[in-house]
């Protein structure tokens, strides 16, 4: 029935802005020998204050100028001070706070760590709270965010940071209403700011109401030469132009992206996207030249081949990608992506020799699930498992590479190893609500109603308020004759409050006919209406319960309505029986 989609949420989500790209995280193993070394070197001298009173002077020397070096973007400078106060007093909250803003741009799986000790050095210290729920977020630690986030005390959950890492936490959950509230509130904080107006604007664009939506692409035409931010509005218009397929505006917003002096080579590519979608002569023209500034940067190359593997250039990127200087070659971002062009043009020697001998460092369980891939494809069975376990084994604690090792396996259609991955994640305390969304998907293709059943029992247990989670919970155990008791009193108090849905109504009839009771079911059906009553998925229930009640002739025309309905097999099973009924 027409109610087995997945919970209510906005209409339409906010669509990508950007193609998926790789991530680069960069290590700097010299650069840590160095400061070892200096930091070796470094001995505590005496002064006319004495030592407590010298160190503590040199200790706000070191930290001033390790902020001063961090602002200027100077981070070797930074470093180097803020070791210097850590190697004479690591509970250093400051120093502490330096190291945690240079990991997050050189070791992002050591940021968390960091921000975590600065609050444990300086407990009441605000900034030190929300810069960790920050990076929680960014991590997709969704969980640690919730619980830092309300480790904030109630007198400074005002303020237009907390507001704005509330709604960013709830973009990552999915919670696009609770998102909208955090930015109003926000807002009127700080009703000018035209960064809370551009993410206000951008939600009401995606959720599907038209009146909204208007408004929101005035707003955002409002804010498209704003200097602070005119890419963030231009991209988001760019992007409703895609959704509402309209080439020649996204060609005439794209190139005004890409345009901008502070454009990325990500906006080039937005531009390209739209020029190929266009079908624009000026396509060849523009990936030519994006070509040639990629040439020189082994992230931008990695960009453009999962562009061109996205758009049916694998082969032109693996020729492309092999003209390129040693230094470039070598890239991660390139690796990843090349390592896909090469499985779409099927060469698993070659993917193989761009694989064995290296490491992919904190990438390495996507480096050894290619591997289980190029295994498996050259019938290695028994080594593609081995392999893909040691890659779900390395990224059991990171939320993110489990994501991509899902969209690893669903794009090669490996089910039942992108249905473990999920339920890994699917059981963690705060899942992602794509997670949840991505499994019921999952056991609808397959039509596997216990396994809808139970990623229901799942989304109910997580939020109990869930109406429509729990109308599918009433009528998938209606359907697998599991807690009837249950069943029944859920699909009532669903029908109690929406009795004008047909979902709704069909479940409680349905259950209505589970406890004998169905001329009292045919009652619910027949209040929907004779229009309502011909949609497929009703006819399906109605004709049940009329060929239960021994109503032959009427059954038979609405049953034949069902059969095109898209049913389960339990659905098509009572359809099938109910049809034997009937001359």
């Amino acid at each position: 029935m027409r109610t087995h989609g997945i919970s209510p949420r906005m209409d339409s989500d906010p669509p990508e802005a950007h193609p998926p790209v790789p991530i680069l995280i960069r290590f700097l193993q010299w650069r840590t020998f160095l400061l070892l070394v200096v930091g070796a070197a470094l001995v505590i001298t005496g002064g006319v204050y004495g030592r407590r009173t010298y160190r503590r002077w040199s200790e706000r020397h070191f930290v001033q100028k390790a902020a001063a070096h961090l602002d200027r973007g100077e981070y070797e400078e930074a470093a180097l001070a803020a070791r210097h106060v850590l190697d004479r007093n690591p509970n250093h909250p400051e120093a502490c706070r330096v190291i945690a803003e240079l990991a997050r741009i050189y070791s992002p799986s050591d940021a968390l760590a960091w921000r975590a000790r600065v609050v444990a050095l300086d407990p009441n210290n605000l900034r030190a709270r929300l810069d960790w729920a920050g990076e929680a977020i960014a991590r997709g630690e969704t969980s640690l965010a919730n619980d830092v986030l309300l480790g904030v005390p109630p007198a400074d959950r005002t303020s237009v940071e907390y507001h704005e890492l509330a709604a960013g936490l709830a973009i990552r959950l999915r919670q696009f209403p609770l998102a909208y509230l955090h930015f109003r509130a926000a807002l009127k904080r700080d009703p000018e700011n035209p960064r809370l107006r551009l993410n206000l604007a951008t939600l009401e664009l995606g959720a599907g109401n038209r009146r909204n939506a208007a408004r929101a692409r005035a707003l955002l035409e409002s804010l498209r030469n704003d200097p602070s931010v005119r890419l963030l509005a231009r991209r988001a218009l760019l992007a409703d132009a895609i959704q509402a397929r309209d080439d020649s505006r996204a060609v005439e917003i794209g190139k005004e992206l890409a345009s901008a002096p502070d454009a990325s080579f990500r906006d080039r590519l937005l531009y390209l996207g739209a020029l190929h979608r266009a079908r624009s002569p000026e396509t060849a023209s523009h990936l030519a030249e994006l070509k040639t500034v990629a040439a020189r940067n082994g992230a931008n190359a990695g960009e453009l081949v999962t562009w061109m593997n996205a758009n049916g250039m694998a082969s032109e990127a693996i020729a492309w990608a092999r003209a390129l200087s040693a230094d470039v070659s070598v890239a991660l971002p390139l690796s990843i992506a090349l390592s896909e062009s090469l499985a779409r043009a099927g060469d698993w020697n070659g993917l193989r020799r761009l694989l064995e001998g290296v490491t992919w460092n904190e990438f390495e369980p996507l480096r050894l699930a290619i591997i289980s891939r190029t295994s498996k494809e050259t019938g290695n069975e028994l080594g593609a498992q081995f392999q893909w376990r040691a890659a779900v084994r390395l990224a059991v604690n990171q939320p993110d590479l489990l994501n991509a090792l899902t969209h690893f396996a669903s794009g090669w259609g490996w089910r039942a190893e992108a249905e473990q991955i999920l339920w890994e994640l699917a059981n963690r305390p705060m899942p992602p609500r794509e997670v949840l969304e991505s499994l019921y998907r999952h056991y609808q293709s397959q039509r596997d109603t216990k396994g809808l059943l139970r990623i229901t029992q799942r989304i109910v247990q997580l939020d109990p308020t869930d109406t429509v989670a729990l109308n599918n919970l009433a009528l998938f155990s209606l359907l697998l004759n599991t807690d009837l008791d249950e069943a029944f009193k859920i699909a009532r108090d669903g029908h109690t409050a929406f009795p004008d849905h047909p979902g709704f109504s069909s479940t409680y009839a349905f259950a209505l006919h589970r406890r004998g009771r169905t001329a009292e079911g045919i009652k619910v059906l027949e209040a929907l209406g004779p229009k309502t009553l011909r949609d497929p998925s009703a006819a399906a229930y109605y004709g049940i319960l009329l060929a239960a009640s021994g109503d032959k002739i009427r059954a038979r025309e609405f049953l034949d309505l069902g059969t095109r309905a898209s049913l389960l097999p339990p659905e098509e099973a009572l359809v099938a029986a109910a049809r034997r009924k009937t001359p």
